[in-house]
């Protein structure tokens, strides 16, 4: 009998020993350094400066790939638990500042490096997370503000992502968009809200009132290389008043778009249905784009 508990006191002990040197290993700070520097050298990614613990929070800032500045800084609290049973599951990610054109440069390299793509190639589970991307300018074309807000998102692999909520809000020179809705193996659906930009497009067709047009309904789809979506909106006055000779009631507009992120390129075909103090009934039905430096057409 003394045997027999002599064997569970060192089975216990073993046990707290062990769960001692996990915590020691956890909360040591070599331990994410040593880590962080396996990750970013099967990336070619580097990072500035790493802090924190596996037990906590973990901070990076400045993380970049080949020189070309990705992200400002970045937050990661993790399930500290399902970490210990093998799996990947974060509770709270901020990333700050992320510049675009890199990261879009970043994920391009990806694809033709398998050695990164398998680096990738495991799963996750993030309940929370806000990412935020700097401003930037393409010629005449400025994004002046990009946030992302994901909820529950479960993910294979980084080719299959789902999310059961999403929020996209972003600010350029010509349009604001708001939308909201989910994400399904790595393509954004969502309802929207989309203001054009008064000052900009009076420089292409004045006399216009776009703030009657807004906020235009959108039914929107996003993947990695572009956003797509259908309007609709309408207008009691198309023109301003001095141009009320020229009004048109807009009964019904309608426009499936589709913006191309790589070249900045945005296509169109519109469908509007007005009517005017001159005519009862107006159709128009046609194709336009829009290339960066050029006008629309």
């Amino acid at each position: 009998m003394k045997r027999k508990t002599l064997h569970l006191l060192h089975l216990i002990e073993f046990f707290i020993i062990s769960f001692v040197i996990v915590v020691f290993l956890l909360a040591n700070p070599r331990t994410l350094n040593y880590l962080a520097n396996k990750i970013t050298q099967s990336t070619n990614l580097k990072y500035k400066d790493v802090s924190g613990n596996l037990l906590t929070t973990i901070n990076i800032k400045e993380l970049s790939f080949k020189s070309k500045l990705i992200a400002k800084e970045a937050k990661i609290d993790f399930n500290l638990f399902k970490l210990l049973s093998g799996k990947v599951e974060v509770d709270n990610l901020l990333i700050s500042k992320i510049n675009l054109k890199n990261l879009l440069f970043f994920i391009k390299s990806l694809k033709g490096d398998n050695q990164s793509q398998n680096s990738f190639d495991l799963g996750f589970v993030l309940h929370n997370a806000v990412i935020d991307f700097t401003p930037f300018s393409e010629g005449k074309y400025k994004i002046k503000k990009a946030l992302f807000i994901l909820k529950d998102i479960n993910a294979n692999d980084l080719k299959s992502i789902d999310a059961k909520k999403m929020i996209f809000d972003v600010s350029t020179n010509i349009w604001k968009l708001y939308a909201k809705g989910y994400v399904k193996k790595s393509i954004f659906y969502a309802d929207a809200n989309v203001s054009l930009d008064d000052n900009y497009f009076q420089k292409f067709i004045k006399g216009i009132d776009y703030n009657s047009l807004n906020p235009i309904k959108v039914v929107l789809k996003v993947d990695k290389d572009s956003l797509e979506g259908d309007l609709k909106t309408s207008s009691k006055r198309l023109f301003y008043k001095k141009y009320d000779f020229l009004n048109l009631s807009i009964k019904k507009l309608s426009t499936h778009a589709k913006f191309i992120f790589k070249d900045l390129n945005l296509f169109f075909n519109s469908k509007i249905k007005a009517s005017s103090k001159y005519a009862k009934d107006i159709k128009i039905d046609g194709d336009f784009y829009y290339k960066k430096g050029k006008s629309f057409y």
